[in-house]
């Protein structure tokens, strides 16, 4: 009887210690087939979300603190359907496969080439360089506001110009390409017309020195039709654990000119545009409470972002 006892206390020991309050759970695999390289990997627990992403050949690294029972991991990639897993699930388990996901189109309509003619044209903040650079906080969210008038037509790219002044290689961090329509009604920006969980960072290969170079990328298989009150471009920066975990950075702030900076990504800003009807505005997100709010940046700076459309003629 004393050896049925200790065999049930030696089974049910490690679930208790992987959700107790100080237990920390880890889990390292694969994400095998296409779909793995570089997939976006999320884990909800107890209203945190933390994200790791795999590396080219699939391989992923899982690793947080205080974990719970009902943590959930959704893992999503491009051409995929996403897979979502139990924290039990993902324990028993050291290689994910996930499903192709095949689009049926309809029928296509072939037009003459002169019926539509278009133009290729940038959008937003066309500065050259930046003045100067910025860092914002982890699990915040900064942009432009772009306003074009009447013009009509799609997006092709989304360009920022990674900068910084003071700190080696922060500027080559991975961030969230965020973009949204225009909430007139509330003046701020509004439904987010990016679905996909779009991450992207600069190479740092080819870089001359640290003051930074364009980000250009490529959206035009998306199919983003230019909103009619504007388009708001933006970056979310990825939570502290994901940089973290990942190895990019071992703290959450670095010290510059005696005051703590945070230790996240940084961005090249312009100073504010003198012309009395500018074409775009700098907004923030802070994304650490439960209901986000939008505010104008304070300061005389704009983010340098902006965007390559196909306008319509």
């Amino acid at each position: 009887m004393g050896k049925k006892i200790v065999f049930i206390i030696l089974i049910f020991l490690p679930c208790t210690a992987l959700f107790s309050q100080d237990s920390h759970f880890n889990w390292e695999g694969a994400i095998s087939g296409k779909g793995g390289a570089n997939a976006t990997i999320r884990v909800f627990s107890d209203g945190r979300m933390f994200l790791f992403a795999a590396n080219d050949r699939g391989m992923v690294n899982i690793s947080y603190l205080r974990p719970t029972a009902s943590d959930s991991i959704l893992i999503t990639s491009m051409g995929h359907k996403p897979r979502k897993l139990s924290i039990h699930e993902l324990r028993d388990v050291k290689e994910i496969q996930l499903e192709e996901d095949i689009y049926s189109l309809s029928e296509v309509i072939v037009a003459p080439a002169n019926r539509r003619r278009t133009r290729t044209t940038r959008l937003g903040n066309r500065a050259l360089y930046a003045c100067n650079s910025i860092n914002n906080s982890f699990e915040t969210q900064q942009g432009l506001l772009i306003r074009y008038g009447e013009a009509r037509g799609r997006i092709l790219r989304v360009r920022y110009y990674m900068n910084c002044n003071f700190r080696e290689n922060m500027h080559l961090r991975p961030f969230r390409v965020m973009i949204y329509d225009m909430d007139t009604l509330n003046n701020m920006p509004g439904k987010n017309l990016l679905n996909e969980y779009l991450i992207v960072s600069l190479n740092n290969r080819g870089l001359l020195n640290n003051i930074g170079r364009w980000l250009e990328v490529d959206i035009s298989h998306y199919n983003i039709e230019l909103p009619p009150k504007g388009v708001f471009v933006g970056m979310e920066i990825l939570p502290f654990e994901y940089y973290l975990s990942n190895d990019i950075i071992t703290n959450r702030y670095v010290r510059d000119s005696g005051v703590d900076a945070v230790n996240s990504v940084s961005v090249g800003v312009t100073s504010r545009s003198t012309r009395t009807e500018p074409s775009y505005e700098s907004w923030i997100n802070t994304t650490e409470s439960t209901k986000p709010e939008w505010k104008r940046t304070h300061g005389d700076f704009d983010f340098l972002i902006n965007i390559v459309v196909e306008v319509n003629r």
